[in-house]
């Protein structure tokens, strides 16, 4: 019954427990030797100091802030804090802030809220989504809504021609697209987007949970009705989102009950994990240009060592990506689960696909809809960095592609001498 619970329910995640399981001196061996996590796509380390803050709304602030009393207040005081801290980190309305537990949950409620408010109105998104917004716009098609995906170019980039065409074909239709790719890193000009879309009546949704934690809120919150931003991918506990709406725009609510966050999100606030948010939000503007930096730095390292080394790795990603995520493909690979194994057994934490996908074998999606071919979008992985990623990492990972390399190099030439 474990295994049918967990996000991913594929016979990899199994194989994985059982393979950490093999000894007691092996497990001994894993928790002593440090990880090297580069899967800070997935999920980033909470920051330390994002952890006070969540101790002292817990401490403090416990009471419901919706409570007519002087502890409510108090907490309620945290809360509005909170509220504008974020704003003023993402460059947008505090009225406009409906926090909520996930950017899934943010996503959600902004295409069912619009879905059930403009009846007739189309979808447009891409092939390259995360499930988040691919989940739920597929069902809608399912529900006889339109929905229409616009192509993307080698890049990722989403075709700016097919998009103006579709927006024209398609009055009031809301375009649904993630500001940075969860697997390619590709930026999307957001700009030129919300232009294309105001000149037809249209509405934009951005999936700014990926984009959120790795670009000045400048180049991308001020060019859509809604987004949605996560707390654990700026360094923030699990637990918390929100959902950021223009005000004026009328959006029917999918939740029931109380009337917390204007109704969006009816049901007690996390206050504790939202206070840490905040607290995330700042520490994030003060470092960002800084850790990009960094990040950009140990890319380009990663690449110029795997060349030294004679490691073929092929970059998939464009030039322009955000820092920090980018993905590369490797045609001498043959099993893409044994490798992730074989990584994870040098306690190196990567993976394929972002974390809401199931399984890791098979072609990136993402990956095909760039153009790719089978054979390179059937060996990819996704380097996912971040704040306390080192140059340590780099060099554990080429060790370990290195001995994945000579072992696939072992399995071909024990297959030609069968033959």
């Amino acid at each position: 019954m474990l295994f049918r619970l967990m996000a991913c329910n594929c016979g990899f995640r199994k194989r994985l427990r059982d393979d950490a399981l093999r000894s007691q001196a092996e497990r001994l061996r894993l928790h002593a030797e440090r990880m090297v996590y580069l899967d800070y796509c997935a999920t980033t380390p909470p920051d330390p100091r994002t952890l006070g803050a969540m101790d002292r709304a817990c401490r403090v602030s416990w009471a419901n802030p919706s409570s007519p009393h002087t502890c409510g207040n108090q907490s309620d005081d945290l809360l509005q804090n909170a509220r504008a801290a974020l704003a003023g980190a993402f460059a947008c309305d505090a009225g406009g802030i409906h926090f909520c537990s996930s950017g899934t949950e943010a996503l959600h409620a902004a295409l069912w809220g619009f879905a059930l408010r403009y009846t007739e109105a189309a979808f447009i998104t891409t092939a390259m989504e995360h499930a988040a917004l691919k989940s739920p716009l597929r069902l809608l098609r399912a529900m006889k809504r339109t929905v229409r995906v616009c192509p993307v170019d080698a890049d990722g980039a989403i075709n700016q021609t097919e998009l103006a065409a579709l927006l024209r074909s398609h009055p009031g239709a809301l375009l649904a697209y993630s500001v940075v790719n969860h697997e390619s890193g590709t930026v999307q000009d957001a700009r030129a987007f919300w232009k294309l879309a105001k000149e037809e009546g249209a509405f934009v949704l951005m999936d700014a949970v990926q984009g959120a934690g790795r670009l000045p809120a400048a180049e991308w919150s001020g060019y859509a009705d809604a987004f949605a931003v996560s707390s654990h991918k700026i360094y923030a506990p699990k637990g918390s989102g929100f959902l950021w709406k223009r005000p004026g725009w009328r959006l029917a609510r999918t939740r029931f009950g109380g009337s917390q966050e204007n109704g969006f999100f009816p049901g007690t606030e996390n206050v504790p994990g939202i206070a840490a948010f905040a607290e995330a939000a700042s520490l994030l503007v003060a470092g960002m240009k800084a850790e990009n930096q960094v990040l950009f730095a140990l890319e380009k390292d990663f690449f110029a060592l795997a060349e030294k080394r004679g490691l073929p790795l092929s970059p998939e990603s464009p030039a322009n990506h955000a820092p920090g995520v980018f993905c590369f493909s490797m045609d001498w690979a043959d099993s893409m689960e044994d490798m992730l194994l074989r990584l994870n057994r040098r306690n190196i934490c990567i993976s394929r696909f972002s974390a809401c996908s199931s399984g890791v074998d098979g072609p990136s999606r993402v990956l095909a809809a760039m153009g790719r071919p089978l054979e390179r979008a059937t060996r990819s992985l996704r380097m996912g960095l971040g704040r306390w990623s080192k140059r340590d990492d780099v060099y554990a990972l080429l060790q370990g592609l290195e001995e994945c390399r000579l072992e696939a190099g072992k399995r071909d030439e024990t297959a030609r001498l069968v033959l």
